[in-house]
């Protein structure tokens, strides 16, 4: 390591893809500089724990180099550490190392986990929230020159550059429907660390026994840029935010979905929801329905996701549920059930905008345009046709004919 004064600057990645930001004072020119990992989760109100076993990251300037290729620059840990994902919420990461690089632009990184082996049957596993349950994650057979994230990260000469990985465990963890066996196929992105975001509490009174309420800090288009679940007192905090205006959204099982619009959040800037006025968050209950479905697709026997949305009175949408499937279809690999559920209230989504400052209590209302109405859309790899997303609106409200309001919607690609 260098010896001296370090500047320290942060990089971040948009949604839909990479965005460059360079390091502090600019890049390049040679010389050479240091890259800080570090590893932070979404929630689950799945799983209990989701060990992982990390041993290294690694980075290349080419965006294109397979794990075998040439110009990786490793950050090992001295041995592989086991990490519990689901303590590492609530603005909470853990540090992986660092390495000095030479000065350039750094266009991909990947995570290497160690993978379960007869000697260390153990190195990943789930431990179910219904039942305490403990289950081994198979991992990819790839695994071994680790999962890609795409990155554009500029490091100076002299300077430090932090790299957080988010790694969303929830959706990581994948049932194989016909083997039963839990798939680790990891989601990883890198995220902005910065000293910004939301935070607030949660009413875990409100929140029914047995169950957690999910916090999450979405766009206007129903993308989550964080999520998290309440502490033991129901505290919440979603930091490491790109500066922007955001709905805070809470959904919990059985209760109906509480949307706080229009939270500015700076680069710099952390709101407090309870800043000077009480707006501890209280959930409703609701009754249920189920949206249930099959995900075939002809041409590729790969993964989707399943995103539940419901459009607010502004003309924004709010993400309600979302899910990874394995796809059912394909050649050259026996296929998995590609079935899906989830559950959704049925009752009204509580709506409510963001007083400047927190100073005044949020007032809510129903947002009876939209009850028991929502939009189920999958997103399936690139097909032969070129399709890769596709929606179906669905209501679940009851009816004489469909006394529960539950509602079916199946997605074929070819």
């Amino acid at each position: 390591m260098f010896k001296g004064k370090w500047l320290s600057c942060t990089w971040a990645l948009a949604i839909a893809g990479a965005m460059s930001l360079s390091a502090c004072g600019g890049g390049g020119g040679g010389g050479t500089g240091t890259v800080n990992a570090s590893l932070t989760d979404a929630p689950s109100g799945t799983y209990k724990n989701v060990f992982v076993t990390v041993e290294k990251v690694r980075l290349n300037q080419s965006a294109d180099a397979n794990g075998n290729g040439s110009g990786w620059i490793d950050i090992a840990l001295p041995t592989p550490e086991q990490i519990d994902l689901l303590t590492l919420q609530n603005g909470v990461f853990k540090a992986l190392g660092s390495v000095d690089v030479p000065a350039g632009t750094y266009n991909q990184a990947r995570l290497v986990l160690a993978p379960n082996t007869n000697q260390n049957p153990n190195a990943n596993y789930v431990v179910l929230a219904s039942d305490n349950s403990q289950h081994a994650l198979t991992t990819p057979s790839g695994q071994q020159s680790g999962t890609k994230i795409n990155v554009s990260m500029n490091v100076g000469n002299a300077q430090t550059v932090d790299l957080l990985i988010d790694f969303d465990a929830d959706k990581s963890v994948v049932i194989a429907g016909n083997s039963g066996q839990y798939v680790l196929k990891p989601v990883l992105r890198a995220i902005p660390k910065l000293a910004n975001g939301v935070k607030g509490k949660v009413d875990l009174t409100t929140v029914a026994s047995g169950q957690v309420a999910t916090v999450s800090l979405q766009d206007s288009k129903g993308v989550v840029i964080r999520s998290t679940t309440p502490d033991s007192n129901g505290a919440f905090v979603l930091s490491q935010v790109p500066a922007g205006t955001y709905d805070v959204v809470v959904t919990s099982p059985g209760k109906e979905s509480v949307v706080i619009t229009d939270v500015p959040v700076t680069s710099d800037n952390q709101i407090d929801l309870n800043a000077t006025a009480d707006n501890t968050i209280k959930l409703v209950t609701s009754t249920t329905a189920n949206v249930t479905g099959r995900i075939t697709n002809t041409t590729f026997n790969s993964d989707t996701f399943v995103g539940i949305t419901q459009t607010l009175p502004s003309g924004n949408v709010f993400t309600a549920a979302s899910d990874q499937v394995m796809l059912s279809g394909g050649s050259g690999s026996t296929p998995d059930s590609g079935n899906y559920s989830f559950t959704l209230p049925q009752g009204p989504t509580q709506v409510g905008p963001y007083a400047s400052g927190g100073s005044t209590p949020i007032t809510y209302m129903d947002n009876t345009t939209y009850t028991s109405k929502y939009t189920v859309t999958a997103n399936s790899s690139p097909t032969v046709s070129g399709t890769t997303s596709k929606s179906v609106n669905v209501d679940l409200t009851p009816t004489g004919t469909n006394t529960t309001g539950d509602a079916v919607a199946d997605f074929v690609f070819n």
